[in-house]
């Protein structure tokens, strides 16, 4: 006669272990979450968007000390493309070569 209980405990303990590594797991996460983060310090950077152009080359608009800075990276290089005051929202765009 097969003992059944011999089976079925160490199954619900293996369970409990795994549940509580996924328990463990998303309590984790939730406390790196930039909104939840335990840091409430002023981020510097924003990312605002990042616009895929190929698989290499992308744009990425981002502010950073009230300024909207658009930036071009690809494998080997990081350009400047454009950069706008926020403060002066008359400026027009500079473009930077």
């Amino acid at each position: 006669m097969i003992d059944w209980q011999s089976y079925v405990y160490p199954f619900l303990i293996l369970m409990g272990i795994i549940v509580l590594i996924f328990i463990l797991g998303w309590g984790l996460k939730r406390l790196n979450h930039p909104q939840l983060s335990l840091r409430r310090g002023q981020k510097k950077i924003k990312l605002l968007e990042i616009q895929p152009i190929d698989p290499k080359t992308k744009i990425i608009n981002l502010e950073w000390e009230g300024q909207n800075l658009l930036i071009g990276i690809s494998d080997n290089a990081m350009t400047l493309l454009s950069k706008k005051d926020e403060h002066h929202k008359n400026n027009d765009t500079h473009n930077v070569s």
